[in-house]
């Protein structure tokens, strides 16, 4: 197949997702949840919610913590929850509203920095990570601080910094020597295209911990991006082994058996990639592949339209730490004719990343002729 979509999402896209700092986690005890409330509806609506949120009903929590806060808006602990779930959700903007309001109310920092980290990037305000005084280490217990520093060390990565991204790394993981710290290092290696250093770094985190869904997924990364598919494919189910709610594993599998022909496969998986995350824009790229290969134009632009609705309204200034991101609503926006949408998108992933098949595949669609599904040019990455 030399369709434009199928080798950009397969070969490129996809084993970047978590290579570019997407997301790092955060350790359980820094979501831990505080006592109920004290009024008796207001704490049946929390502890309904707490149960929602442990099921992944992101939807119905959110709901029962908004029903709480109809009848106590003070309710600090019940802040901290909706903005966990909120951010889950991929409402960021008003997961931090949430945070910043439990901090106001007086919720001990410690419960909340580092989800509001992970919030103020996923709206494009690295900076704030890095600079913001109520994200200040001082004052937290050290595995706050290193899983701070974390996030700092993504921000860092995000705005082009590595050596301080690194920095950070090696001071949380002097703080608490653990496998997180080195799955952290193996995006910022990857992103900088340093594949022995990623490896490397893979293979520590597995070493401290075996039985880290994240740790095989980013080995996985490495070997997918060094050409060892077998040892990706491999890497990627013993994380969904481990955690089969990890979305990148999941990502990275439908990739994997979509370059295998494995089509029924990669259908079934995509099928519960689009149950945990609805909103995933990776998951509609894939259905435009399948879609693609069927022969299925109608679907095919139906699942484009759906990648472009997700990413269109996201901040720019988050979208241009995203390499995947920009090349994804590029290719969608030209796969359905719209050359002038998909440009900014191709021309930013240039300027961020130099040569890359994207910006080559627009360079030869000036005098290409695309077809409905976006079949511009043949190529290989680099």
């Amino acid at each position: 197949m030399t369709s434009l979509l199928y080798r950009a999402a397969v070969r490129w896209v996809l084993p970047l997702a978590l290579a570019a700092g997407l997301a790092h986690g955060w350790p359980a005890w820094a979501t831990a949840p505080v006592a109920a409330p004290g009024n008796t509806q207001a704490a049946r609506y929390y502890e309904d919610a707490l149960s929602r949120y442990d099921r992944r009903d992101l939807a119905g929590a959110i709901l029962q913590l908004k029903n709480a806060l109809q009848i106590d808006r003070n309710l600090l602990q019940v802040h901290v929850l909706l903005g966990q779930a909120l951010l889950a959700q991929g409402d960021a903007a008003a997961a931090e509203v949430s945070f910043t309001e439990a901090l106001r109310l007086g919720v001990d920092r410690a419960e909340v920095v580092v989800p509001l980290a992970q919030a103020l990037m996923a709206q494009g305000k690295q900076a704030d990570v890095l600079n913001q005084p109520r994200l200040a280490l001082a004052g937290l217990r050290p595995p706050v601080q290193a899983a701070l520093l974390l996030q700092r060390a993504a921000a860092a990565s995000d705005l082009g910094d590595g050596v301080q991204a690194l920095r950070a790394i090696e001071q949380s993981r002097a703080l608490v020597p653990s496998a997180d710290a080195w799955v952290a290092e193996v995006a910022v290696r990857l992103r900088a295209r340093q594949l022995a250093e990623a490896g490397a770094a893979a293979d520590r985190a597995l070493a401290l911990a075996p039985t880290a869904a994240a740790a095989h997924y980013q080995k996985g990364a490495v070997l997918q991006l060094q050409g060892d598919l077998a040892g990706a494919l491999a890497a990627h189910e013993r994380a969904l082994q481990l955690d089969p709610a990890h979305i990148e594993a999941r990502v990275a599998r439908i990739g994997l058996r979509l370059d295998q022909q494995r089509d029924a496969d990669a259908r079934a998986d995509l099928v519960e990639l689009q149950r945990l995350s609805p909103r995933e824009p990776r998951g509609a790229y894939l259905r435009a592949l399948l879609a693609e290969r069927a022969g299925d134009l109608p679907a095919a632009h139906t699942a484009l339209r759906q990648v472009t609705d997700l990413i269109d309204p996201v901040p720019l200034d988050y979208i241009r730490h995203r390499p995947q991101l920009l090349m994804l609503n590029g290719l969608a926006h030209f796969g359905l004719g719209e050359r002038e949408k998909a440009k900014p998108y191709l021309e930013l992933l240039q300027r961020l990343q130099g040569a890359s098949p994207a910006s080559s595949c627009w360079r030869r669609s000036t005098s290409t002729k695309a077809t409905p599904t976006g079949r511009c040019c043949c190529w290989k990455p680099t």
